[in-house]
């Protein structure tokens, strides 16, 4: 059966409004014997108290739901440990989901969280769901985009600044004598990190008057096994890139597992960067030259930005926090050329 305030007070003696108090860390109106006397009798009885309960009184469960695309991607394992620790911070409950680049699982998460009463949401989208997120701005939800913009909902957004993640990569290996830079990223999709992407490597070509050849624009999906087909069709070009520029972790990976089937040699052949630090990106042979994005920082700055939403009664414009990323220069570029 489960234990409750009022057997609480019954065993200690003194008022439920008293255990109540105790409960909320509200010692001032009782002596320091009541208090431990309440606290022995809460550890004895093994109370837990009803969350559900507390929270229909409050109006608030102290939770938050967030939306990932992939956890596979260390981007977004560094993203949630940020906003982890914040939480924790705040004495805030994650409920965390992880939709694998499906929007219709998107969509069914965000009802699921919605049905759990969270107080707000934080979503890293995979698009195609405007219409749900206009409708919980336009009910005053608190609701902030992370990493990922999306086109026609004006709500709190925190993203890393991907053009110029892109450009910076691009113009460092224009820097390194290389003409021929293939880009290989995944499907745009109206995404606005892949998109920025593109710009910020179209860009960087168009500055430094370098021909952009829609050759070696390559898109396609991690893990899906077409990396070794673009591969495979880049090699074969009559003049091949020198360097090729993977926009995520995954697909990082995926470029250097075929690179190494086909014995090519790591920069000598052909330069790499990749879009995104992982922890093991320098313990690889040769360390990999990043784009570094912080992570962290994001997770952290995306839950203080919904916390104050939630706690702010009257309605303000939306915040637009843009993050710098950085490139880190290890020897997957160097010493090739």
């Amino acid at each position: 059966m489960r234990v409750t305030i009022e057997d609480i007070a019954n065993s200690a003696g003194v008022s439920k409004t008293t255990v109540s108090r105790v409960l909320n860390q509200r010692y001032e109106f009782m002596s320091e014997e009541t208090k431990e006397r309440v606290l022995r009798v809460i550890k004895e009885l093994d109370y837990s108290p009803n969350l559900v309960a507390q929270s229909l009184k409050k109006g608030k469960t102290r939770s938050i739901g967030v939306i990932v695309p992939n956890l596979l991607n260390p981007h977004y394992s560094g993203f949630v440990e940020g906003l982890g620790k914040l939480c924790k911070q705040e004495n805030y409950s994650l409920i965390l989901c992880n939709v694998g680049e499906d929007p219709a699982e998107e969509r069914r998460y965000i009802q699921t969280l919605l049905a759990r009463q969270v107080d707000g949401l934080i979503v890293c989208s995979v698009g195609e769901n405007t219409v749900v997120y206009q409708n919980l701005v336009k009910k005053g939800f608190p609701l902030v985009l992370a990493d990922r913009s999306i086109e026609g909902v004006s709500t709190d957004l925190v993203t890393v600044d991907d053009f110029k993640g892109a450009y910076i990569a691009t113009t460092h290996l224009i820097s390194l004598g290389h003409r021929r830079i293939s880009l290989i990223i995944p499907p745009i999709k109206n995404l606005s990190t892949r998109f920025n992407r593109l710009a910020g490597y179209k860009k960087a070509l168009t500055e430094q008057g370098v021909y952009e050849s829609s050759n070696l624009i390559k898109m396609v999906t991690p893990g899906s096994g077409e990396v070794e087909t673009v591969i495979d069709e880049l090699l074969k070009e009559n003049t091949p890139p020198t360097a090729i520029f993977a926009t995520n972790a995954l697909l990082g990976l995926d470029v250097i597992k075929s690179l190494k089937l086909r014995k090519k040699k790591i920069p000598q052949e052909i330069a790499l960067v990749v879009y995104d630090e992982a922890p093991w990106a320098e313990l690889l042979a040769p360390p990999l030259t990043t784009v570094f994005q912080p992570a962290l920082k994001l997770g952290i700055t995306a839950g203080k930005q919904l916390i104050e939403r939630i706690n702010t009664k009257k309605v303000q414009e939306p915040v637009n926090i843009l993050l710098e990323p950085k490139l880190l220069i290890r020897e997957s570029t160097l010493g090739g050329r």
